[in-house]
């Protein structure tokens, strides 16, 4: 994500200017180096940083210190895993029973990479298709500004600002949660508040426990926080900015009219939320593995929340893994 940063700060030159330098170089028989020809494109410095990204997570993952005694990671799984949490995805094995505490960082910091990366790339994009970094500013002619180290930086800020700000919150929640209604330990209920908040922002589907929030079905102050977090990570960053600026208060005497992509991305989300939720409900309802068992409140809130399809009844507890272990600086609050 640096890497593509860079380049588009780099690449603010005319055509006829970048097409003279070439001649130039050309003419006194210097020639770039083929490395950076692979790099030269923003679209190939992507592709490539999130490679070295997901290789490196691989790599650190297939170390015996990153996984539990006794337990064996292949190429194949720790590259799954690796592209999984770099990307939103899912694991071939249960996060919490496989991964020792050094794994579980390291899956932590890929869901977070991955994350703001994404997020980031998908705002510059989105300022871009509304005009606001038009694509001749990329190109960048004399005449007119180049998407200038200032631009990025706000952005940049801006999605590390929001990003922090609501993993935060979702991680004060569940901490206080874990710690009162599940009995863990303070530093134990930090380390599972804080998992959670980046892993649910992230729209990452990985949980410290190998059945992930079947286990919490029934608590909607562990369910619901989750299911906020990821809403509004999905909605992303170009959205959250424009509706918080035009929040009660923000600018004083001034009214501040939504953008098409924010009108649309609400409305395609009401939809598909409401849509899901009502579509869950009406089909699983009397399921006995899924929603039939559980209460109609709680029979609500889970089919319109990122659970698994299977949820077991409230007289059935699930097997919590890495329950009573965490991290040693946990273990020691």
């Amino acid at each position: 994500m640096a890497a593509f940063l860079g380049l588009l700060v780099r690449r603010g030159t005319t055509g006829n200017v970048a097409e003279g330098h070439r001649r130039s170089l050309v003419a006194v028989g210097t020639t770039r180096p083929w490395w950076s020809r692979l790099v030269v494109h923003p679209t190939r410095g992507i592709v490539l940083a999130f490679a070295f990204v997901v290789v490196l997570g691989a790599a650190l993952l297939m170390l015996p210190a990153a996984t539990e005694p006794g337990r064996d990671t292949g190429v194949l799984t720790a590259l799954f895993t690796s592209v999984g949490a770099a990307s939103g995805g899912l694991s071939l094995v249960g996060t919490g029973s496989h991964w020792s505490a050094f794994g579980e960082g390291v899956v932590l910091a890929l869901i977070q990479i991955g994350g703001f990366g994404i997020m980031t790339l998908a705002s510059l994009l989105a300022l871009l298709v509304s005009g606001r970094l038009r694509l001749r500013t990329q190109l960048a002619t004399q005449a007119e500004r180049s998407l200038s180290v200032g631009d990025i930086r706000r952005v940049v800020l801006g999605v590390a600002g929001i990003t922090l700000a609501v993993e935060l919150a979702t991680a004060a929640v569940l901490t206080v949660r874990f710690h009162v209604g599940h009995g863990l330990t303070p530093g134990n209920a930090v380390y599972h508040g804080i998992f959670y908040g980046i892993s649910s922002f992230s729209n990452a589907g990985f949980g410290l426990r190998d059945d992930n929030l079947v286990g919490y079905a029934h608590d909607p102050w562990i369910v619901l926080p989750i299911a906020a977090a990821c809403v509004l990570g999905a909605l992303g960053f170009p959205v959250l900015f424009e509706l918080l600026r035009s929040r009660p208060g923000a600018r004083a005497g001034t009214r501040h009219r939504w953008s098409l992509h924010t009108r649309l991305t609400l409305l395609t989300s009401a939809v598909l939320l409401a849509g899901g939720t009502v579509m869950t409900c009406a089909l699983e309802w009397s399921n006995p593995r899924t929603l039939g068992p559980l209460e109609w409140g709680t029979s609500c809130w889970t089919g319109s929340s990122p659970l698994p399809a299977r949820v077991p009844p409230a007289s059935t507890p699930s097997t919590p893994v890495r329950w009573n272990r965490s991290p040693s600086w946990a273990s020691a609050c």
